[in-house]
C-alpha cells in the first residue's frame, strides 16, 4: 500500500546523499595508495588520532619530491610508536 510518502521519502534520499557525498571514508592500508588517492589521512592508533595530515599534493598525483615526502611523514608517524603511550600502558600494568 503507497502512504503517498515515497517522493518525500526519495528525495530526503537524494538530499543526504548529496550532503554525504564529499565525506568519502576509505580505509587503506597502503601509504603509497593512501598520498594517490586521499585528501586526509587520519591515522588511528588505540582508538585515539596520532596523526591528521592533509595532502595538499594536486591532481593528478605524480611521485615526486612532493609525494615522496608526505609518504615519508605517514611512514616516520606509522613505524615509530608514541612513547608516552607505551610508557602510560606499561606503567599502568604495574600499577597496584
Amino acid at each position: 500500500m503507497d502512504t503517498g510518502h515515497s517522493s518525500i521519502q526519495l528525495l530526503t534520499r537524494v538530499y543526504f546523499i548529496y550532503l554525504l557525498f564529499p565525506i568519502y571514508i576509505n580505509t587503506l592500508h597502503d601509504v603509497s595508495e593512501a598520498v594517490s588517492l586521499a585528501d586526509r589521512v587520519i591515522l588511528i592508533e588505540n582508538g585515539k588520532i596520532a596523526l591528521d595530515i592533509k595532502i595538499t599534493l594536486p591532481r593528478p598525483r605524480i611521485r615526486d619530491a612532493g609525494f615522496a615526502h608526505f609518504e615519508q611523514v605517514i611512514l616516520d608517524r606509522v613505524l615509530t610508536p608514541d612513547h608516552r603511550a607505551e610508557a602510560r600502558s606499561a606503567a599502568s600494568l604495574y600499577d597496584i
